[in-house]
Parts: structure tokens; sequence; C-alpha cells
């Protein structure tokens, strides 16, 4: 689309960009010129948006990985066994007993 516009629109033109000016270049040139920086530009911004994702997803691969192995580790261990004396004076529901 953008070449059939650019090609029906050949005359040539004046441009001012910034501090730059061209004269007489081809209006072609100038349509088909955006639209390849406006490419380009859309291709390096996404590019570097991917490799953001791409890293944030291998950190938390490594952090799911991490959690599951402390989850193993947990899920393999002995429950620990209550201190000597626990429950001493105390009853079923764990109130102190007074005993007289």
């Amino acid at each position: 689309m953008v070449a059939v516009f650019a090609v029906q629109n050949a005359e040539t033109v004046n441009i001012r960009f910034l501090y730059w000016q061209f004269h007489d270049i081809s209006l072609v040139l100038v349509i088909l010129g955006s639209a390849a920086v406006g490419a380009l530009l859309l291709f390096v911004l996404s590019t570097i948006k991917q490799v953001s994702l791409v890293l944030k997803l291998k950190d938390a691969e490594n952090k799911i990985r991490k959690l599951e192995n402390q989850l193993k580790e947990l899920q393999a261990a002995p429950p620990p066994a209550p201190p000597e004396g626990a429950g001493a004076g105390k009853g079923e529901d764990n109130t102190l007993r007074v005993t007289s």
C-alpha cells in the first residue's frame, strides 16, 4: 500500500527535518525511506522487548526449579520430633493443668 502511494506521488519536493534540509528529492524516496526507518525502529524495539521477556522467563523458571527442589526436600524429611517435656503440665486441649 505504501509502495503504491509512493509510486503514484513521484514528484520532487523540498524537505526540512530538524537541522537538515533536502532540496529536490523524490517524494518516493521520502515515503519509502520513512516507512523503512519506521519498520527498522519497530524491529529494534520489539527485539529488545523480546529479549527482556526471555530473560524474565528464564529467571522465573530457575525460581520455580529452586522452589520445587526445596519442596521435595521438605516432603522427604521426617517431621521434627516434639521437644522433650512438651505438653508436660498441659491437657490435651493445650490448657494448663493445676494439680495440688
